[in-house]
């Protein structure tokens, strides 16, 4: 059985604070950030894509749009979470998949 993959990478930058801490990191201040999605599934469509890759760069940009150059305490999903990258992650991968309509992909745990 034949397992394709398909990846695209965006980098942005964004700024963040944790007040509880002390010195820089207690300050805003910028990290440039690198999300990479990765697709995998078995079967191809009727082009011979797994995914469009058009379509995942567009979802891409609308998902970075809301986190790019903002300052990401002010977000209502860090109202109750700190900012930090573990908690950054999942909220990325969650608004990723929610849009994206990839049948022929598998969702991993």
């Amino acid at each position: 059985m034949v397992d394709y993959t398909i990846a695209l990478a965006r980098n942005f930058s964004a700024r963040h604070s944790f007040p509880q801490k002390e010195g820089t990191e207690g300050l805003p201040h910028p990290h440039e950030y690198r999300l990479e999605i990765q697709l995998r599934g078995e079967e191809l469509d009727q082009n011979g894509y797994l995914v469009d890759l058009d379509e995942i760069d567009r979802l891409l940009g609308e998902v970075l749009a809301r986190y790019t150059d903002v300052f990401l305490n002010d977000l209502p999903e860090f109202s109750d979470i700190p900012p930090s990258l573990e908690n950054f992650s999942p909220l990325l991968c969650r608004a990723f998949s929610g849009s994206l309509n990839a049948p022929r992909s598998k969702r991993l745990p």
